[in-house]
């Protein structure tokens, strides 16, 4: 048994390299807001929004059990309910993603609350927004 001698005299020497690796990364959950922008008079997803969702969906991914919230807006020249059609399109993507319903809440702002302000009847496309917020669990 003479030959274990230098194998544990080696191993000790060299310690595994796993008790050298530096603890694995820790996720951290951002907030927000992610603002996923629409052209004017339309639900519909860009390619820019996409992207936008698709980095949501992401974070989403690190905050655990953590909530959404999404406030929906629209600009004082689009008509009124538009802000809701825009939130059922986010929660749906998101809901396709595997974040569940009842995780996601929601509010229609109209043109309440402006990124730009604008006078009524004016188009402007920082306004035609939903943003997504991550708040704790309940």
């Amino acid at each position: 048994m003479e030959w274990k001698t230098p194998i544990l005299a080696l191993l000790a020497a060299f310690p595994l390299a796993s008790a050298r690796l530096p603890p694995p990364a820790l996720h951290v959950c951002s907030p927000g807001p992610f603002i996923v922008f629409f052209e004017s008079d339309v639900p519909f997803l860009g390619e820019a929004a996409r992207k936008t969702l698709e980095t949501a969906t992401t974070v989403a991914g690190d905050c655990g059990d953590a909530r959404i919230v999404l406030a929906g807006h629209i600009d004082t020249n689009e008509k009124a309910g538009l802000d809701k059609r825009r939130i059922e399109v986010v929660r749906d993507y998101l809901a396709a993603r595997g974040i569940p319903r009842s995780y996601i809440r929601s509010e229609a702002l109209g043109s309440r609350k402006m990124r730009v302000t604008t006078g009524p009847n004016v188009s402007e496309a920082q306004n035609r927004r939903v943003e997504i917020i991550f708040t704790p669990p309940d």
